[in-house]
């Protein structure tokens, strides 16, 4: 609260790349995409929480060249899943088998685009 930036989407404005962004405790939402390479997002204070959340579309949306990267550290990242419904079109056959196990073919069964509900959308 007491920052130079209110917000993160403040922050990724006015941020070089390659910085470190200390969020205070609290609960934030991104609305723009990450597109500055080597980013840092960490807590301020490791005793205090730190939320980034969603309800439509991606919680963060990173678009960024093969070999570049962010970092996200001890934050924890949410989804309310609210919009699921209207926004995953299921593409699988009429009776999919789900997977007990991540399987990148589980996931070949969906169609996934830039504005599906998720925690992370990287492009």
């Amino acid at each position: 609260m007491n920052g130079p930036c209110k917000s993160i989407d403040e922050a990724l404005e006015k941020c070089p790349p390659n910085c470190n962004i200390f969020l205070a405790e609290g609960v934030y939402t991104l609305t723009k995409a990450i597109t500055k390479p080597g980013l840092i997002f960490e807590r301020l204070d490791n005793s205090k929480e730190v939320f980034i959340i969603g309800n439509k579309g991606p919680c963060v949306n990173v678009v960024l060249a093969p070999d570049e990267a962010v970092v996200f550290k001890k934050i924890t990242v949410m989804h309310s899943g609210l919009m699921m419904c209207t926004l995953f079109k299921e593409n699988a056959a009429n009776e999919p088998k789900y997977r007990n196990k991540a399987d990148k073919r589980a996931i070949s069964e969906f169609e996934i685009h830039p504005k599906v509900d998720c925690i992370f959308f990287i492009h």
